[in-house]
């Protein structure tokens, strides 16, 4: 049996990787494998959220975790990690976005200062994207009819860890970072770790000592035991939702079918008292039936 490790999807993980700007051409390789932007732009790398605290890991939102970094020229990037189904995700990340353009300039300050905002988000036990196969879609403001763009400040990036596609074609690097995020035992990291990329090598190297470190370790427990507990939660209330559907589908039956009953036997020229009597309805339900 492999043994299983602590993967870079783990919130304790992924912050001792991405939030620390000691590994700074380790995020700037994989950003310039998902990002179009000069890689000159990752030459002043900045962490905007520098507090990433692995000892808050437990008391963070659950499903959540981001990293915020600003480029040279000011181009603000957050990195997301999603390990849970968010409800409103799509709404969620626009709503972000927008924020994150409105906290660049300040009350009569010109429109001129807002530099590009990039939202990426790495789904790891869900697909987010299933209007299509890819397993890297971006996102921009433009003309759907006429294929061109009305803004580039705002972009979404979304990797899907689950889909099958291969882009090894395509973008070899990013297929690199995919085997890397999605390296779940000791044997597949050592894999990732063999191929011909510093930066992911260097990355491996980061899980195998968080893997390795006891105190590290029972915090991404404690955080995985969170996230479980957190979507059983979500689960158990999904079902209730369903049996309660149900139920109430069923008791709206029953009085769909308690009306049609009255409908006939008014037709028929029935009491009304016998009406209500046989099915149930208060003589003002039937009466309104007329």
């Amino acid at each position: 049996m492999q043994n299983k490790i602590f993967p870079a999807t783990n919130d304790v993980v992924f912050k001792k990787i991405f939030g620390d700007i000691n590994n700074k051409e380790i995020i700037k390789d994989f950003l310039s494998s998902i990002l179009n932007i000069p890689e000159e732009e990752y030459d002043l790398l900045k962490i905007e959220n520098p507090f990433l605290n692995v000892e808050d890991s437990t008391n963070e939102k659950l499903g959540i975790l981001d990293v915020k970094l600003s480029t040279k020229n000011r181009k603000i990037i957050d990195i997301e990690i999603q390990v849970a189904r968010m409800k409103y995700m799509r709404e969620r990340v626009l709503f972000y976005l927008s924020k994150m353009t409105l906290d660049q300039i300040g009350a009569g300050e010109d429109y001129g200062k807002i530099q590009k905002v990039i939202s990426i988000i790495i789904a790891s036990d869900h697909i987010l994207v299933k209007e299509n196969e890819k397993q890297h879609n971006r996102y921009l403001f433009c003309n759907q009819e006429r294929d061109s763009i009305f803004s580039d400040k705002m972009e979404i990036d979304v990797l899907d860890l689950m889909k099958k596609t291969d882009l090894s074609k395509d973008n070899p690097n990013l297929a690199k970072w995919v085997n890397f995020f999605n390296a779940k035992t000791e044997k597949q990291l050592e894999e990732v770790h063999n191929m011909q990329n510093s930066a992911i090598k260097q990355a491996t190297e980061i899980v195998m000592k968080v893997n390795q470190d006891d105190e590290l370790r029972v915090k991404a427990e404690q955080r995985e035991n969170a996230i479980r507990a957190y979507k059983s939660e979500i689960e158990g209330s999904r079902q209730e939702g369903i049996k309660q559907g149900i139920e109430q589908g069923i008791e709206q039956g029953k009085q769909s079918e308690k009306i049609e009953i009255a409908k006939s036997l008014l037709g028929s020229g029935m009491d009304i008292n016998f009406i209500a009597k046989h099915t149930g309805l208060l003589i003002e339900e039937i009466e309104q039936l007329k």
